[in-house]
């Protein structure tokens, strides 16, 4: 059953790399959109990581 899972999840790695390596093909702005979305996820990104290290040590002061 371990091996079906591995293969399974090969071909959906694969099927993910094709679908969005024709997508970059086929689409004409997709670099443009790509830097948009990366530069609004990095303020999301920061925000959650300070959440994360906040409640760390709010647990390492309660302890």
């Amino acid at each position: 059953m371990s091996v079906t899972k591995g293969l399974f999840k090969l071909l959906i790695g694969i099927i993910l790399v094709i679908a969005s390596l024709w997508i970059a093909v086929t689409y004409n702005g997709w670099g443009q959109a790509t830097l948009n979305l990366i530069q609004g996820s990095i303020i999301l990104l920061v925000i959650l990581i300070g959440l994360v290290i906040l409640v760390i040590g709010l647990t390492d002061l309660k302890a």
